[in-house]
């Protein structure tokens, strides 16, 4: 009896974690490969690499990658693809990404829909960001009730600090640019790093 639970038990964990692997890069091409991803780096691999194979569609399930205390620390290529998602969160670090750690790098990915939170620290791409962000786009409404508190997204883009040479890339509409500010914005909140809108 305890063989066959083990066994049972065995069989259900490695269909959760079943990602396709190509040179060490995890290949995302479904929202139930980018949730098994998100549990690999929540898990104990926050070094995990990945690339889009697809568009994806992530719905309203509001799982993040990274978490508190460990930080997104891989390599992960949009290869021009766009996740939609439509999120709603009562804690800080509202995002796609929760947390990236300093060696991590997100690149050519696309992201569009909307967050909706109470909370600080929301960004169409990151909460919380120390590592490179370049080649994005974000079509993203962040709908924020927190009042008289400045650190949803929109802020970003006109009050971001330069202190290294750690580069967060962004592209905007040229209106979003004249204006200097955007009800979205790809980190929450970044430390050690300079913007450039291209």
């Amino acid at each position: 009896m305890n063989l066959c639970m083990t066994a049972l038990l065995s069989v259900v964990s490695t269909a959760a974690w079943a990602l396709s692997e190509v040179g060490g890069v995890y290949q995302i091409g479904t929202a139930e490969d980018l949730k098994a991803f998100a549990e690999l780096v929540n898990g104990d691999n926050p070094y995990a690499n990945a690339v889009l194979t697809a568009d994806i569609d992530k719905g309203t399930e509001n799982y993040r990658i990274g978490r508190d205390g460990q930080d997104f620390q891989g390599f992960f290529d949009g290869a021009g693809h766009t996740i939609t998602y439509d999120m709603t969160f009562e804690e800080n670090g509202a995002g796609l990404f929760r947390n990236v750690g300093v060696h991590a790098v997100i690149q050519n990915l696309k992201v569009q829909g909307t967050i909706t939170t109470s909370a600080q620290f929301a960004g169409s791409i990151a909460g919380w960001n120390s590592g490179r962000i370049r080649g994005c786009y974000a079509d993203v409404t962040i709908n924020s009730s927190k009042e008289g508190d400045a650190t949803d997204g929109a802020w970003l883009v006109s009050l971001i600090a330069a202190q290294s040479s750690r580069t967060v890339w962004q592209r905007l509409p040229s209106w979003v640019r004249r204006l200097r500010t955007a009800a979205v914005s790809l980190v929450g909140l970044t430390t050690k790093s300079t913007l450039q809108t291209v």
